[in-house]
């Protein structure tokens, strides 16, 4: 059985803000005892483990119960705290690599030093042609516990478990918490909270879980900061992992441990490195020490994660094997050289599980709801640590923590960026990021009126620069007021638009615009970034028209359950052409265009329906593009000369497929771009369908092989795919660096068609009935946000190296 679940929505939130993106990275990957009662008949004992040649302390030691289920584990510095029944009580005693020591705690003591002496090493003899000891240990490993889970139906058992954060200069927070955790095999993971306190600059209101966060290193499968990790125990173990059987630890009257290493037969798999510990007779293992293998990688803007898992397990019932704790280190380095650079976040974690009861019946009351974590209503639940709850001691550090931390040492302050773009993630209130993204910024006042504001900025051959801004303005309920305004320093002209919209999910809207549009839209590039070629004295991407209208009809978010966005709308447009303004740039470079091709003239109506579905998608990518649009238009007259009666459909899908190393965060994938479109009647120029190109900036999704602007055609259509191997072919090789500095390399191609039965103006372009094929391959990741392009054209002669965004998700 798996430790793990979906932590819950409510405490993620808690964590969800710019500067805690790494921490909530930590907390994924430390996927724990209870807060025991003592009553008149117990005794709470303290005591410290030490190595009895050299006195050290030994953090960690097993501590448990003898005929209980009860126990506990030492903390950093060796001291441990248990309650043990007032009368004669045993404590068995464990350590890796020690030899286990049995403890009687005499009536009334409750001062214990438990000194335990190192195994007696043995040497195995193996011999050279035959499989390594090892090999058959583990299958019998395997093989038993493949028997004793199927028994393995319910438990209960109570949990404990302990976040450290720290940085450069000491202990920046601790979350505690203290739970009873229900678990069933088909219904998943319930706890009950009885306890959690934090430091004070940590504010959470949530219920934490506890033995959630406990990975079993037992399990088959171990999802660790978004990885799915092979482990060591799973039933294909063998084939993916070598065994190497390193020493026998023996100790008198107890069965020989077998000490063994494990590592991935290939440092592309998502598995473990370290050393498992082995009980002879039962083939359980008794003890594991793991760090994830080579496979274990990051995109940016994290620059190094490293984490180790070390975990003991004990026998409860007659043969289920479970863990009793967990811990974890882990560092954490995010940042982009030189530009964007975090203090290392470092993560330490200390749990227990103890008092197991397995296959018992559970309340069927705790799986009434999806809440993970409830709190006992009939019960006090106090917010500090009571008296009488034993955990793992606070070590001395901690302890000053507790006392000194206050709430104005906020983790944001503890983990102040440095470099160039530090001032954008500065902490919240500082008034140097606000809440905005730059790119939208929401004004809100008294009373229920907000303003929503996004720039227009951009540059081209036939409006210059054009600055303005667009927006809308909360007026009454979900009554909003739309707005545009934009100047044009080329033309010396006004765009401006007004309009108004009424719902939020289910939307009203009817808008005037009179302004400069494109004559063909994209869906892989958009103005502002083709501002930068145009400036180099670069083709322009975009041709250009003068449209005045309105439109009205409605829209629905998220409707149904397939998530659609649905829209139908009005269209009454009036087109006219205009002419280039620009015959060179702003730096006085010479523009390649010496003209902007006219469009059909005149007033059109028409209607048009889309329907969309979106995941994950920018306009211009840098990580995963999901979305499927369907568009089906009809013109409904106008007095455009024989070009107002037409329907025109569209089908645009962007897929990404996963394809190998699917067990990583960010597998090798496929992604897919088709396009198909076909015009039925005659339509004006500017309402045919267009075959993306490409410009310098050599974008997924379009030809690029092709100039710009695009191909155009009454029926047009283009397959778009690469494969990202990601880091992997540098790991093959060994390249150890290439894979540190994040380098992808991708293949690709595309294979675009347009055909039409009109003779096209002067300006634009047409396949006539053909195909246009290429291939390439790409380099991504250099200096963290570029990308290499090299694209060969096969059906014609064409060569293209291009620049483009680093694919880096």
């Amino acid at each position: 059985p798996s430790f793990k679940e979906r932590t819950p929505p409510q405490t993620i939130r808690e964590f969800m803000s710019v500067r805690r993106y790494a921490l909530y990275v930590g907390l994924l990957v430390f996927l724990a005892l209870p807060s025991a009662g003592q009553n008149t008949a117990d005794l709470l004992i303290r005591g410290t483990v030490v190595d009895d040649a050299s006195s050290e302390a030994l953090p960690g030691a097993s501590i448990q119960v003898e005929g209980t289920f009860r126990g506990t584990i030492t903390n950093a510095e060796g001291v441990f705290e248990l309650v043990v029944p007032r009368e004669e009580a045993r404590l068995i005693v464990r350590f890796i690599g020690y030899a286990t020591a049995v403890v009687t705690v005499e009536s009334g003591e409750a001062l214990l030093r438990v000194s335990l002496q190192r195994s007696t090493v043995l040497l195995p003899e193996i011999t050279i042609s035959g499989e390594d000891p090892a090999v058959r240990i583990m299958r019998r490993v395997i093989d038993e516990k493949q028997r004793w889970r199927e028994e393995l139906r319910t438990y209960v058992v109570g949990a404990y478990n302990r976040f450290r954060m720290e940085n450069d200069t000491g202990i920046v927070s601790i979350w505690e918490s203290g739970t009873k955790a229900f678990w069933d095999r088909e219904r998943g993971m319930r706890e009950v909270s009885h306890w959690q306190e934090q430091t004070d600059n940590v504010d959470i209101e949530a219920f934490l879980p506890a033995a959630l966060f406990v990975a079993n290193l037992y399990d088959d499968n171990l999802e660790i900061a978004g990885h799915n990790l092979m482990g060591v125990t799973h039933p294909d173990a063998l084939s993916r992992y070598r065994f190497r059987l390193r020493s026998v630890e023996s100790a008198d009257g107890l069965p020989d441990i077998y000490v063994i290493d494990a590592e991935p037969r290939s440092s592309t798999f998502s598995g473990f490195y370290g050393t498992l510990r082995v009980q002879d007779g039962s083939y359980a293992m008794v003890s594991a020490d793991l760090r994830p293998g080579a496979g274990f990688v990051f995109p940016p803007p994290i620059q190094h994660l490293d984490a180790t898992y070390r975990q003991q397990f004990a026998l409860f019932g007659d043969r289920a094997w479970l863990p009793v704790d967990l811990q974890t280190r882990m560092e954490i380095k995010v940042g982009i050289d030189r530009i964007l650079t975090f203090p290392a976040f470092r993560i330490h974690q200390m749990s227990r599980l103890s008092d197991f009861r397995i296959n018992v019946a559970l309340p069927d009351s705790l799986y009434a709801s999806d809440d993970i974590v409830v709190v006992d209503s009939t019960a006090s639940r106090p917010d500090v640590r009571p008296a009488d709850v034993v955990a793992i001691p606070l070590s001395a550090a901690e302890m000053v923590a507790y006392a000194t931390i206050d709430s104005t040492m906020t983790m944001e302050k503890a983990y102040e960026p440095t470099g160039a773009l530090a001032r954008f993630v500065r902490s919240e209130g500082d008034g140097s990021s606000g809440s905005s993204s730059g790119v939208e910024r929401v004004f809100t006042g008294g009373g229920e009126m907000d303003l929503q504001l996004r720039p227009d900025l951009w540059y081209n051959r036939v409006e210059g620069f054009r600055v303005g801004s667009r927006g809308s303005v909360g007026i009454l309920g979900s009554l909003r007021a739309t707005g545009m305004i934009g100047w044009e320093s080329a033309r010396e002209a006004l765009g401006i638009g007004y309009g108004a919209e009424m719902g939020k999910k289910q939307k009203a809207i009817i808008r005037f615009r009179d302004e400069t549009a494109m004559t063909f839209a994209s869906a892989v590039r958009g103005r502002f970034f083709n501002s930068a070629d145009v400036t180099m004295g670069q083709r322009d991407y975009f041709d250009y028209h003068r449209l005045k209208g309105v439109q009205a009809g409605v829209m629905m978010s998220s409707f149904t359950a397939a998530d659609l966005d649905i829209s139908l709308m009005w269209f009454n447009e009036t087109f006219r052409s205009v002419t280039q303004q620009l015959q060179s740039s702003w730096l006085g470079l010479d523009m390649a265009d010496q003209f902007n091709p006219a469009v059909d003239a005149g007033r059109l109506k028409r209607l048009e329906l889309e329907v969309e579905r979106t995941r994950d998608f920018l306009q211009f990518p840098i990580g995963p593009q999901q979305r499927t649009r369907l568009r089906l238009e009809r013109g409904l007259g106008g007095d455009i000369p024989n070009a107002t009666h037409y329907w025109r459909a569209e089908a645009d899908v962007f897929l990404r497929i996963p394809t190998f190393f699917r067990r990583r965060l960010i597998p090798n994938a496929l992604d897919v771009r088709l396009v198909a479109g076909r015009v039925w009647g005659n339509a004006p120029i500017q309402r045919l369908g267009t075959v993306d190109g490409s410009a310098s900036m050599t974008t997924f999704g379009a030809l690029k092989t092709a100039n710009n602007p695009p191909y155009v055609g009454d029926t047009w259509g283009l397959i778009a795919w690469e494969h990202t191997f990601r880091t992997v072919p540098f790991e093959r090789m060994g390249w150890q660096w290439a894979v540190e500095q994040h380098w992808h390399v991708i293949v690709h191609g595309a294979h675009g068609y347009s055909d039409t039965k009109r003779l096209l103006p002067a300006g634009y372009s047409g396949l006539e009935g053909m195909w246009h094929h290429e291939a390439g391959i790409s380099l991504s990741g250099l200096f963290t946000v570029a990308r290499l392009d090299a694209a060969w054209r096969l059906d014609a002669p064409g060569f293209r190296v291009g620049l483009s965004t680093a694919r880096i998700f």
